[in-house]
């Protein structure tokens, strides 16, 4: 090797090193101001209105989106992790654009046209576990002679409540003919089956 060979590659070995700890300082930098930003002290993403919405319009996926706010306890919001438990559901009120989403402002979910809303009381062992809101089910009416079904029903489950140990309120969504039927059966010789996620 020559020395200017060698004079070339000793005044290269200086500069090469700061620039590769600034490089390397720029990465860390870079990466902790994006875990800073990504975790900006006591806010929470909640739901609010994309678009101006009337009371009594059904909310739909374009007409909401996620912002950034500081969480305050107490105040009615839609968490964004939420935002599918509200959609199908009219506002009780009308709201602007950008606002935020009141909890209390959507009202419950309408009932599709043609189809109808009945309410059962079931005692236990009649509701099989995973029976709960959304769930395919055929409603059963069990014949006492035979034990053998005498009739059923296929519906979806609306919601459900705990009344006692011993009674549970199951409303069940199905066609408004259907529900007439449904309505008028004895709910002691009801039982409902949960329908595997193909039967739905």
């Amino acid at each position: 090797m020559s020395a200017r060979t060698r004079s070339r590659l000793a005044d290269l070995r200086p500069r090469n090193i700061p620039l590769a700890l600034v490089g390397i300082l720029l990465v860390v930098v870079c990466a902790t101001g994006s875990v800073v930003l990504a975790r900006e002290p006591g806010t929470v993403l909640v739901a609010a209105l994309s678009n101006p919405v009337p009371v009594g319009h059904t909310l739909d996926v374009e007409d909401l989106k996620q912002v950034e706010v500081v969480d305050a306890h107490g105040v009615s919001i839609v968490p964004a992790d939420e935002i599918s438990s509200v959609l199908g559901r009219p506002l009780t009120t009308s709201l602007p654009a950008g606002a935020i989403l009141p909890a209390s402002a959507v009202g419950q979910a309408r009932v599709p046209y043609g189809a109808a809303v009945v309410a059962m009381a079931l005692g236990p062992g009649r509701i099989p576990p995973g029976a709960t809101a959304g769930a395919n089910v055929s409603v059963v009416l069990a014949d006492v002679e035979s034990g053998r079904p005498a009739s059923a029903w296929t519906a979806t489950i609306a919601d459900t409540a705990r009344l006692s140990s011993e009674s549970t309120v199951v409303s069940l969504q199905l066609p408004e003919l259907d529900a007439r039927d449904v309505a008028t059966l004895p709910a002691e010789r009801v039982s409902l089956i949960l329908l595997s996620t193909k039967d739905q």
